[in-house]
């Protein structure tokens, strides 16, 4: 007789527990430059700190790591390609580098994902739902 292995829902769970907060992370990183070049023109490297920053407390605690090259430069292309951001050389530490620059198009984008947000954090389940999932309480600023 064949035994079938025994489903292990924890398992399961965190699993998919990762691949929920991986594509929350890979989602937020574009809002994240987004809001950051709404205050400043900034190079690629200073929007990797940017986002490593935002992120550090899961950084720390080993659920994501750093951000790498490899990551923020094909989600910059992606960004210029769409027009909510464009780029012009500029220069850091006596380097040549790349600088973004937000669009007209990108304070659009910003200001949909900030509505969206808001209607999340409006309602109730929803909130409610968003802090189980991120493990964060927001009760603090949004009290019922």
């Amino acid at each position: 007789m064949d035994e079938k292995p025994e489903y292990d829902v924890i398992d399961y769970l965190f699993v998919d527990h990762n691949k929920i907060m991986i594509y929350l992370y890979n989602a937020l990183i574009r809002s994240i430059i987004l809001w950051n070049l709404s205050k400043e023109d900034l190079h690629g490297y200073a929007l990797m700190t940017k986002v490593d920053d935002f992120f550090k407390n899961s950084i720390k605690i080993g659920l994501l790591s750093k951000t790498r090259t490899s990551k923020i430069y094909p989600i910059l292309k992606d960004m210029r390609e769409s027009g909510v951001i464009e780029s012009y050389d500029g220069l850091h530490d006596n380097k040549r580098v790349l600088t973004y620059h937000l669009t007209p198009k990108g304070i659009e984008a910003l200001h949909i994902f900030r509505q969206r947000l808001n209607d999340i954090m409006d309602n109730k389940d929803k909130r409610d739902f968003l802090k189980f999932t991120l493990g964060i309480e927001y009760d603090i600023i949004y009290e019922d």
